[in-house]
């Protein structure tokens, strides 16, 4: 279905681990049980084991990784020394150091402090700002494939005003 790689970069952009050297240390766990350290790109079933693994069990949410800052203030208001207790009880003080924390370590903090108030687990995770990304997502995906499968291209014209034009490719 999807015989292009996916190159690392766009995984790392994906999961908002901008440094190479970053994303290698948060997913080498996985990439070195996978035989995928150094690779600079992956098939979509790879790709999708990576995120899999970014994102923990469960639904997945917004994919980036969160700063503490962002979590201290939806969990604390700003409270940073009571969410950094916290995160220390549910993910180990030595992973509480990093400052980017993954979809994954989020929901074990939210199961350590067993919180149940729905608002503030989605602030957190982004379920539903994933489900209309992937929505949207799936959307494009069907309507490129629909395009190719006709053989109708998009012309985009010199002039910026005009809207961009859907032709029939006739050449077989």
């Amino acid at each position: 279905m999807f015989p292009e790689k996916i190159p690392r970069k766009l995984l790392r952009e994906a999961t908002n681990l901008k440094s190479g050297n970053t994303f290698n240390d948060k997913l080498r766990p996985y990439l070195e049980e996978n035989e995928l350290m150094g690779r600079r790109s992956f098939s979509l079933s790879e790709a999708f084991g990576i995120l899999e693994y970014w994102q923990g069990r469960g639904h997945w949410g917004r994919s980036g990784a969160a700063k503490k800052e962002f979590i201290s203030e939806i969990l604390h208001n700003g409270n940073y020394e009571r969410t950094a207790i916290d995160f220390k009880g549910a993910i180990g003080k030595d992973k509480y150091k990093e400052n980017l924390i993954s979809p994954k370590k989020i929901k074990e903090l939210i199961a350590h402090i067993d919180l149940t108030e729905e608002e503030l687990v989605e602030d957190l995770l982004g379920y539903k700002e994933f489900e209309s990304w992937i929505l949207w997502v799936f959307g494009i995906m069907m309507v490129a494939s629909y395009l190719d499968k006709n053989k109708i291209e998009l012309s985009k014209p010199k002039d910026p005003r005009k809207p961009i034009a859907l032709s029939q490719n006739t050449d077989t």
